[in-house]
């Protein structure tokens, strides 16, 4: 009995493309414009801005261990608005940094 035919090793491979249908490139385009959207106007990234701002002032005439906290939670603050956070979570977060000292008014 005859042994089957090898492949020639110097032929490519057989790629086998999947259509996906005809929503897939408007979902692909939708997905990118998601991505590249922006927030328009002040909204909670401008006001929490502030918010960061005056922890961070305030720290520096706070005694210690407020000192160190209030830098913790401007810090955690200023991470906060960059990944663009809501309010509520950036609030938690500063709160629990501060360790019972209060919040500046902006944070409000």
């Amino acid at each position: 009995m005859p042994l089957p035919a090898q492949p020639d090793a110097s032929s490519e491979p057989t790629v086998l493309a999947v259509d996906a249908g005809p929503d897939a490139d408007a979902d692909a385009a939708d997905a990118d414009a998601d991505a590249k959207k922006k927030p328009s106007g002040p909204g909670p990234t401008a006001a929490m801005r502030k918010c960061c701002n005056a922890l961070a002032q305030n720290a520096e005439n706070a005694p210690e261990p407020t000192k160190t906290y209030m830098k913790l939670a401007a810090a955690s603050c200023h991470a906060g608005v960059a990944q663009g956070k809501d309010k509520a979570s950036i609030i938690a977060i500063v709160t629990g940094a501060l360790r019972g000292a209060g919040l500046p008014a902006e944070c409000k």
